[in-house]
């Protein structure tokens, strides 16, 4: 047998070839097997009915076959003139003079000037929600909250809210309750659409501790608030969040439809993209086993879901020189499904609007009776089917009495009762003179002033 020799030159091309190819065929391996391992986590959101993609773009609103304008169009409008519009800066003290020890009423009446001018200069805008309020609405389109309209909703959902303060203000109480009701109608919309995440209403603080509104008027506020948001929207809300997530990534690395995972393609992409492609794939995969979990989590009742929630975001996020990951969201490959979730965990909306329906009782029970209640089972069944419950404890709201005010409240996430503080972290904020504060504390709920 003869004895076959390879050319020196032959090897260490063969050679060379390998070691240039090795790193390809490996790359091509991770990629395949991270794919399979996105299309089987895909694969498993969809056996439990849930989405795993939305429409992409921005479709148009459907016309009316009336040929008159719809709630959606209304809104739409008023978001365009409201984006000029900056109330903040003008609500933001009005505010704070609420959560004062001892409110001065000349130093009100020197704030609601410039909010008095606020309101008359946005009034176009404004009056376009209360149009769109009057109307049935049946939602946005689909992937419009994407656009520049949910900056331009954020405004006006402010200047709704400095009407209201104003008229409150001008001690127009019927006023400040219709305008208090266009913005419950807006912001019901808006949540089920997930444009934004909403900071908890206190319009009826002001109106009830500055104003004296009809009976009916207190009716319809009463009804209003009881109409709370479901916490299945905010569910929904949390996985259509998801599907747009793992629509914008497959799409952009896979081509198609991920409805049908199976089913990809690979578009041709910029080197960069194409090589990190796997990693990211891997990076996919990671979040959406800790969307799955939190999305466990979430469709647990009050106040089941408070304490799994922390036991789950200890667990997924450990801490780093005893801080969170949350806090930096670059490090943490999971930032984006747990900053997604905060919504559906933050019981505050939920919390305002029961003590303010409370509050609303007590009013009522106040004007029928001369008097203000002991305890909050004087409500019962008159003024109140029942008690509202307190989130974090699953018993009732707390309530809590002085001479010049009363507080309506929950014991907020340390589940302790600190006598309805509302704000001793914006007491703190102020001693270290920081511009951006919010009027919290460690409990949670809304305090009335008494009228003079």
């Amino acid at each position: 047998m003869s004895d076959v020799r390879v050319r020196p030159a032959v090897r260490r091309l063969a050679i060379t070839a390998f070691v240039i190819l090795l790193p390809f065929a490996a790359h091509s391996v991770w990629d395949y097997i991270e794919l399979r391992r996105l299309v089987s986590e895909i694969e498993s959101i969809k056996a439990k009915g849930e989405p795993v993609s939305e429409p992409p773009g921005f479709p148009a609103l459907p016309p009316d076959p009336s040929g008159k304008p719809t709630a959606a169009g209304y809104y739409l409008a008023a978001s365009m003139l409201a984006l000029e519009a900056e109330s903040s800066a003008v609500v933001t003290p009005v505010q704070e003079w609420f959560a004062a020890q001892a409110p001065d009423p000349k130093a009100l009446q020197t704030l609601a000037v410039p909010l008095a001018q606020l309101v008359d200069g946005t009034r176009e805008a404004v009056s376009l929600a209360d149009k769109a309020a009057a109307l049935p609405f049946n939602g946005f389109p689909g992937g419009t909250e994407f656009s520049y309209r949910a900056s331009g909703m954020a405004h006006l959902w402010s200047l709704i809210n400095a009407r209201t303060l104003h008229l409150s203000a001008s001690g127009n109480g019927d006023g400040a309750v219709v305008s208090m009701l266009t913005g419950l109608k807006l912001r019901d919309g808006l949540r089920e659409g997930s444009w934004f995440a909403f900071p908890e209403d206190r319009q009826v603080a002001a109106i009830l501790s500055l104003t004296r509104p009809s009976s009916s008027s207190l009716q319809q506020l009463a009804d209003a608030l009881a109409r709370e948001g479901d916490a299945g929207v905010q569910v929904d809300n949390f996985l259509q969040q998801r599907a747009r997530y793992v629509g914008t990534i497959w799409r952009r690395y896979y081509g198609t439809d991920p409805s049908a995972p199976s089913q990809y393609s690979l578009p041709m992409r910029s080197i960069t993209e194409t090589v990190l492609r796997p990693w990211i794939t891997h990076q996919t995969v990671d979040m959406l086993q800790v969307w799955a979990e939190l999305a466990r989590v979430a469709k647990m009742p009050w106040p089941e879901k408070v304490d799994a929630r922390a036991r789950l975001i200890d667990r997924l996020e450990p801490e780093v020189d005893g801080r969170s990951l949350s806090r930096y969201g670059w490090l943490s490959r999971r930032s984006i499904p747990v900053a997604a979730y905060a919504q559906v965990a933050d019981a505050t909306p939920l919390i305002i609007d029961r003590s303010s329906r409370v509050a609303v009782a007590i009013e009522r029970f106040e004007r029928d009776r001369n008097a203000r209640p002991a305890l909050l089972t004087e409500l019962v069944p008159q003024y109140l089917a029942a008690i509202p419950a307190d989130p974090y404890t699953g018993g009732p709201l707390r309530y809590l009495r002085a001479a010049d005010r009363y507080t309506i409240y929950s014991v907020g996430p340390n589940k302790k009762d600190d006598a309805g503080d509302l704000r001793s972290e914006f007491d703190a904020a102020v001693a270290r003179g920081q511009k951006y504060r919010r009027i919290r504390g460690t409990d949670i709920g809304v305090t009335i002033l008494t009228r003079p």
